[in-house]
């Protein structure tokens, strides 16, 4: 086969940067919080100091390592907690028996959760920060050396970045299969971001995998279809190699009537695979294909080679092609089973590996991997039943104090039912939300509680806005007036003043957190209730170190118009303090289960390019509030159905505070128990949240028998059938067939 020009890749390592990670400790907010992270006003208690004592200093001595790496000192939070660790040891060989007690059982956990937590990112850390330097001095294998050491401490924390950095190192030596490598791992863990997915192109390409080249830069293309450099510089240059080749490969095979030319590309191949050179017999592969693309065979060993190489998304569609045009192939089901099991796919990796043995029950391997893949499915199914039976308890304790029921329905998933008959008017459910958030445009306008949402204060630019309505108002309306002392203004400037002057642009003094100073609550006890919530997990502090991912991840926050964006990282701070406080096993996984219970969404399907956004805080918040408890939490799956369920399951909220004028919050809720109504266009109840105490309330429309479900409409009532279905469809994933719809259609 003749060599193809192939692009030169300097341009695609200039756009690319390094990540850099900064590990300055941030000493302002140690000032004016007023503690000293130094243990030498913590001298060790003596051995026979009484427990509640040393307890206490272990607790103070843990605050200190939060907030440390709250500040990215995770070298001083290290150092911390691992006094902390040698002091609980010291007391507990004077006496075991405290390990029964409160503070092993409760708090203890915690402890230990932050020191792995520190410990891992310190040491990645420091050799992040070594590697990049290495490579800033072009020692290029030394760099490499250390990213690889990062890698080997374990755990998720930072996985993309030295997948990434060391992707393009490997690139830069010439090392194509290395780099493709690490850009398939980096694109795993950031699914929808484009560098990972140019690294692997450019890879492909040196590696003259023309048509694999092609699918990932259309993946990039697809994530950034405005970049035309990236369809001038990688992509069209990938397509006419591909084309060339196959062109070629065609002209070739027409001189070979019997086609032996796909044959000739197999056995070479063959040879390769035994030899485990899979780039090489990958090559071979496609050109046989390219020739004849019903060689099952051929797309077996390609399905072998992308297994190899951990292009499982690859061989996932080659083996179940082969599996679907083969039934009977053992080998091609169990290579299917195996990439199931890669892509954390336990039900289907059972089924394969289950055929496989089917076809040859006397092969060994086949009975071992058989036998692990049922213990694997039946401890994941023993998992789910421990789960359902958890989650309708819970189902259970949040009904128990109100006539309704919430059950599963053959075919509306979780529904909510009345318990007894139902008066129109009742309240017949009230609850209060997992979390809640402010709407970004309402933000622009209005200062509001972060917990409650209780509106604070008009925004500079929000005050001008509503001054502008107003006088317009006044224009048409004099009544309007009669808020100013009957006095009509044309000037919204002169209206802003005034209303600042008699205090009509603030309904209550904020009240600020005291580390960060930027976030701000109605009172005391929302503060308060806040920080145990979430806050203490999202609290950036007042001066942040460069490169701290907690500082990336909250400007993402505040400048972001998605609602995934805003609650995405509260509900998964709320989940990790049900860890912390709650201490109830699978308490979060409960949590998580039981919202998802509700949702339409195959956990399979893709999120639109509107997620990309929303899969850069993914990253970001598994670096900033990484949680070693929570693992499934980081999963790409969960987080595409944390976007559906913020869209299908979240209610809306709007408090109006009635003294001044215009001063009204919007935002958003995710309630366990709401969550569970199903929709209908003619609803027989409906909610409404309570600025007071923050409750949402459920209230019966009509008179409603016993066992009937409750139902709440998602949209307005007063749109066409046509609209209606198009909002529903788009924003909540299914059809609406209620009585109401079926009756308009006819």
């Amino acid at each position: 086969m003749d060599k193809f020009e192939i692009p030169a890749v300097e341009e695609a390592i200039n756009e690319l940067k390094l990540t850099e990670f900064s590990t300055t400790l941030d000493k302002d907010i140690i000032e004016k919080s007023n503690i000293d992270l130094g243990l030498n006003d913590l001298p060790e208690l003596p051995p026979d100091a009484p427990d509640n004592e040393h307890f206490g200093q272990a607790c103070e001595m843990h605050n200190r390592a939060c907030l440390a790496h709250i500040c990215g000192g995770y070298d001083q939070a290290y150092k911390i907690m691992l006094a902390v660790m040698k002091r609980l040891e010291r007391v507990v060989e004077r006496n075991k028996a405290l390990l029964e007690g409160d503070f092993f059982k409760d708090i203890f956990p915690t402890m230990v959760n932050l020191f792995v937590g520190v410990a891992v990112q310190y040491q990645k850390v420091n050799h992040i920060t070594s590697a990049n330097k290495l490579f800033q001095d072009n020692d290029v294998p030394g760099a490499i050396e250390q990213w690889t050491k990062a890698l080997a401490v374990g755990g998720p924390q930072l996985n993309h970045v030295l997948f990434g950095n060391r992707g393009q190192a490997y690139m830069l030596q010439g090392e194509w299969e290395l780099a493709l490598r690490d850009a398939i791992k980096w694109a795993r863990i950031r699914k929808h971001f484009t560098p990972p997915l140019v690294i692997k192109g450019q890879s492909l390409l040196q590696l003259q995998l023309f048509s694999e080249a092609v699918a990932a830069f259309k993946k990039a293309q697809a994530l950034t279809p405005d970049d035309e450099e990236l369809v001038k510089n990688y992509l069209q240059p990938a397509e006419e190699l591909a084309a060339q080749k196959k062109e070629l490969l065609l002209e070739m095979a027409e001189q070979d009537d019997d086609m032996s030319s796909a044959e000739d590309y197999l056995e070479d191949a063959l040879v390769a695979l035994k030899k485990k050179l899979w780039v090489d017999a990958l090559l071979l592969l496609n050109d046989a294909l390219d020739v004849n693309p019903a060689l099952h065979k051929a797309q077996y060993c390609r399905a072998k080679c992308y297994f190899n190489l951990d292009m499982l998304e690859e061989a996932l569609v080659d083996c179940k092609a082969v599996t679907e045009a083969t039934p009977d192939n053992a080998k091609a089901h169990f290579l299917l089973g195996k990439i199931c099991r890669g892509l954390l796919m336990p039900e289907q990796a059972f089924d394969a590996f289950g055929r496989a043995m089917e076809l040859s029950p006397d092969t060994a391997k086949y009975l071992k991997e058989a036998e692990d893949s049922a213990a694997q499915y039946t401890e994941h199914q023993e998992r789910e039943d421990k789960l359902k039976k958890e989650r309708d308890e819970y189902h259970a304790t949040l009904t128990k104090d109100w006539p309704v029921v919430i059950k599963e329905t053959e075919d509306r998933g979780r529904a909510m039912f009345s318990a007894k008959d139902l008066k129109k008017g009742d309240v017949v459910f009230e609850e209060t939300p997992i979390v809640s958030f402010q709407m970004q445009t309402s933000q622009n306008r209005v200062m509001a509680c972060n917990k409650c949402l209780k509106p604070l204060k008009f925004t500079e630019s929000g005050l001008k806005s509503v001054a502008l309505d107003l006088v317009e108002e006044m224009k048409s309306n004099p009544a309007v007036s009669e808020q100013f002392g009957g006095v009509t203004f044309d000037n919204a400037e002169e209206l802003a003043a005034t209303m600042k002057e008699v205090g009509l642009d603030q309904a209550k003094e904020p009240v600020p957190c005291e580390f960060c100073k930027s976030t701000y609550y109605c009172s005391e006890e929302c503060r308060q209730t806040a920080f145990t919530e979430t806050h203490q997990r999202l609290c950036l502090g007042p001066n942040p170190p460069e490169g701290h991912p907690m500082k990336d991840l909250i400007a993402t926050m505040n400048e972001s118009d998605l609602p995934i964006t805003q609650m995405f990282p509260r509900l998964l701070a709320r989940m990790i303090q049900y860890q912390n406080v709650e201490g109830k096993e699978n308490k979060s996984e409960l949590l998580a289960k039981n919202l998802f219970q509700h949702m339409s969404a195959d956990e399979n399907d893709k999120p639109d390019d509107k997620l990309k956004e929303q899969n850069e805080v993914i990253a970001l918040c598994k670096d900033a509030i990484y949680d070693e408890r929570l693992p499934y939490a980081y999963m790409p799956n969960f987080f595409w159905r944390m976007a559906s369920l913020r869209a299908r399951n979240s209610t809306q909220i709007k408090i109006v505070d009635s003294q001044i004028p215009g001063l009204e919050v919007e935002g958003a809720a995710l309630c366990a128990g709401i969550s569970a109504i199903n929709h209908s266009c003619t609803p027989n109840c409906h909610y409404t949240s309570r600025s007071v105490d923050h409750k949402h309330t459920l209230i019966a429309d009509e008179d409603i028998p016993k066992d009937i479900e409750l139902t709440i409409s998602y949209v307005s009532q007063k749109l066409s059938l046509e609209d209606r279905q198009l909002i529903l469809e788009h924003t909540y994933g299914f059809k609406c067939g209620c009585p109401k719809c079926k009756a308009e259609k006819k």
